[in-house]
């Protein structure tokens, strides 16, 4: 290092630091006696390690360029509900212009962006778009030649849950079934009742082809009162599905 190594005088007009040698420039700060080159070296050094910014001064990336924001709200989302892209450019030159919402469904590709809607951003930048993703999606904003970070969007399985007998008397098999959407023939459902504060998985089965929609039943043995469940297995396309809860009454 610069400070961890001495400089030495090889001559009146020749100062020598390891292998390197500088002519003996001398600087006038202002008071006092002359600063030598290799002092004024040092000086540089202690100033641009000690003064934050000194050395970036120049150039800051980014500087003057437009920055647009984007949020997802819900995410993830249910299969056949909508989500909400909102999000702000920071430009103000650039308000009260039309941003244009961009997606890519998965599997994603290196730039498989799609224009898929548009909307004209307020006076103070703010916009809100909206789609319907069947399945994970990126979505992105550009402005002209500007482009907001993407934002992964995932999206569940829809899972309903039906029960043959609310209220089934103590040991009979209650039917439970229901409907996954989009169909996922083979996706293994977990059928689960709460004990103790958590859910445990009571019986499993898989789901059965169907054209839009797939299906599953399973029969469980209810030999008192408790809450039910249904939890479908997601996979690269869609994250699990978990129905709503069902409440079993033994009479």
């Amino acid at each position: 290092m610069l400070l961890g190594r001495a400089w030495e005088q090889i001559g009146d007009s020749t100062w020598r630091h390891g292998r390197e040698s500088i002519p003996n420039l001398s600087l006038h700060l202002g008071v006092g006696e002359p600063v030598s080159r290799p002092a004024v070296a040092v000086i540089v050094l202690a100033v641009t390690c000690l003064v934050p910014g000194v050395a970036g001064a120049a150039h800051k990336p980014g500087h003057g360029k437009t920055a647009i924001t984007i949020e997802a709200e819900p995410n993830p989302i249910v299969y056949g509900k909508p989500v909400s892209l909102n999000g702000r450019v920071s430009n103000a030159d650039e308000n009260g212009k039309d941003v244009v919402l961009q997606s890519d469904p998965a599997p994603f590709s290196h730039d498989g962006f799609t224009s898929v809607t548009h909307a004209t951003a307020s006076p103070t930048g703010a916009y809100i778009l909206t789609d319907e993703p069947t399945r994970k999606t990126r979505y992105r904003v550009r402005q002209g030649k500007r482009t907001s970070p993407s934002v992964t969007v995932l999206v569940r399985l829809a899972v309903t849950l039906q029960a043959g007998d609310m209220t089934p008397e103590r040991g009979q098999r209650v039917r439970l079934g229901g409907q996954v959407c989009p169909a996922h023939v083979g996706a293994r459902v977990s059928v689960q009742r709460r004990r103790a504060g958590a859910w445990r998985t009571v019986a499993r089965t898989r789901v059965r082809s169907a054209k839009r929609c797939s299906r599953y039943a399973k029969r469980v043995r209810v030999t008192k009162d408790g809450k039910y469940r249904v939890v479908v297995a997601g996979d690269s396309d869609h994250a699990r599905g978990i129905s709503r809860v069902r409440s079993l009454d033994v009479r």
